[in-house]
C-alpha cells in the first residue's frame, strides 16, 4: 500500500513538471547582426527576454551559421555572403530584405588635429573578412579620395574594433561606417566616400533555416523594417534601403 501511494505520488509530480514546462513559453529567439548594428538592434528589442541579441563581424555569423550555431534571424553588413547562404539553403531566400543601408567615411578623432600630414596610422577593417575592409579597399583602389593617407596601417577583425582603436587613440584616421562616426561619437567625419567609389553597403536580413518558429522569426525580421525599426537606424545615421 505504502509502495502504491509512492508511485501515485511520483506520477503526479511528474505531470505536474510536465505542467509546468508547458507553460515556460517557447525559447528566445537567437539573432545574429552585424557589430555596426548590434546597439539599434538591442534598442528596438528593448530588453525582451523573449529574443538573444548576438553582434559580431559579418563572417563570423555566417561561419557560425554554416556551422549550425542555431541562430533564427540573421542581418549581415554587405549582400554576398547572405546571397552565399541563401543559395548553400542555410537561409530562406523568400524571407531576404534589405533592413538598412550605410555610408563609408574617413574619420578622426574631433579631439586631433587634422591637418594634412599630421596624422600618422590609419585603421581599417580587415578586407578578406569584414565588408567595411572590402569597401574600403574599394574606396583607396578608386583613386577618389582627397585626403593623403597615412603610411602605417592597423588592421581590425570588425567595424566596431575599427571604431574602438580610433576612440582609444591608438590611431590618427580610420575608415567607418557614417552610423559609427555620427553626432555624440566624439569622431570627425574627415572625408565623406563617394558612394560610386564602392559597391553599395547594405544590410539584408533573413530567417534562417531550421529556425525554430519561423513565422516569429519573421515577425522579428519585419519588425526591423517597419516604421519604427525605419526610425531608430536613421536616428543611428543609417539610410533607408532603395524604395524603402
Amino acid at each position: 500500500m505504502r509502495a502504491g501511494r509512492l508511485l501515485s505520488l511520483l506520477v503526479a509530480l511528474a505531470a505536474g513538471a510536465a505542467a509546468g514546462c508547458g507553460e515556460a513559453g517557447p525559447p528566445p529567439l537567437r539573432v545574429g547582426v552585424a557589430s555596426s548594428l548590434g546597439g539599434v538592434v538591442d534598442t528596438l528589442i528593448g530588453g525582451d527576454e523573449r529574443v538573444e541579441v548576438v553582434a559580431a563581424s559579418s563572417g563570423r555569423l555566417a561561419a557560425q551559421t554554416r556551422a549550425g550555431a542555431g541562430f533564427d534571424v540573421l542581418v549581415l553588413a554587405g549582400t554576398e555572403r547572405m546571397e552565399r547562404l541563401a543559395e548553400e539553403g542555410r537561409v530562406l531566400p523568400a524571407t531576404v530584405r534589405e533592413v538598412a543601408d550605410n555610408r563609408l567615411v574617413l574619420a578622426a578623432r574631433r579631439a586631433d588635429p587634422t591637418r594634412p600630414g599630421a596624422h600618422r596610422v590609419l585603421a581599417v577593417a580587415e578586407p578578406a573578412t569584414v565588408p567595411l575592409g572590402r569597401y574600403t579597399r574599394q574606396a583607396i583602389a578608386s583613386g577618389r579620395l582627397r585626403t593623403p593617407l597615412p603610411p602605417a596601417v592597423v588592421y581590425g577583425a570588425s567595424a566596431a574594433q575599427v571604431a574602438a582603436f580610433l576612440r582609444a587613440g591608438e590611431v590618427d584616421l580610420a575608415f567607418l561606417y557614417a552610423s559609427d562616426a555620427g553626432p555624440g561619437s566624439g569622431l570627425l567625419v574627415v572625408e565623406e566616400v563617394a558612394g560610386d567609389a564602392h559597391e553599395a553597403i547594405a544590410y539584408p536580413g533573413a530567417v534562417v533555416a531550421g529556425a525554430a518558429d519561423p513565422a516569429r522569426a519573421a515577425a522579428l525580421l519585419g519588425s526591423l523594417t517597419d516604421g519604427r525599426g525605419r526610425a531608430a537606424f536613421r536616428a543611428a545615421g543609417f539610410s533607408d534601403p532603395p524604395g524603402g
